[in-house]
């Protein structure tokens, strides 16, 4: 059952990590300027 744990940790160190890229990439994708309400609620 470790190994489910394991997995768990995996996925959300990935999430970690990849989240800002993530996010980085689709404001490459879909600019932020394009959508007003979108880019007011990705400010923090």
């Amino acid at each position: 059952m470790s190994w489910f744990i394991l997995v768990i940790l995996a996925v959300l160190a990935l999430l970690i990590v990849a989240g800002p890229v993530l996010e980085d990439l689709i404001d490459r994708i879909w600019p932020p300027h394009t959508d007003p309400a979108a880019r007011h609620a990705h400010r923090r």
